[in-house]
């Protein structure tokens, strides 16, 4: 969770990015929105990473996820216009690949979780 906090705490590229101002205004835009998101990443890191030391893993999973979805929304705020390349696709992939590993591994140390459709004989209630 330390280094996905890292990498997301990385969005000074993208203020220095939007301060060069050489960018058309459709990219700019996306470059402040992807910027507003990772600013929430930041927040949602650091409770996923307090929750994780409280060994709330559900909700610390839920906010790896969270994070992930960040990086994906702001990668799609580039490709909706054809002719627009986004200049974070590294930084957006690293996020979500970080995010999902980050999930992957509180997942391991939660007892109760069962992937969707599954169920988990130890949380099971004996009728």
């Amino acid at each position: 969770m330390k280094l996905l906090k890292n990498q997301v705490t990385a969005k000074r590229k993208i203020d220095q990015m939007t301060a060069g101002g050489k960018f058309e205004p459709y990219v700019k835009d996306g470059l402040l929105d992807c910027s507003s998101m990772y600013d929430e990443a930041v927040d949602r890191v650091t409770e996923g990473l307090k929750l994780f030391e409280s060994k709330q893993y559900g909700g610390a999973d839920l906010t790896a996820v969270m994070i992930q979805s960040d990086g994906f929304e702001c990668e799609a705020w580039f490709t909706a216009k054809a002719e627009v390349t986004s200049p974070l696709t590294k930084q957006n992939q690293d996020c979500q690949w970080l995010s999902f590993m980050t999930a992957l591994i509180i997942r391991m140390f939660d007892t109760t979780y069962t992937p969707w459709g599954t169920i988990n004989a130890a949380a099971q209630v004996q009728t």
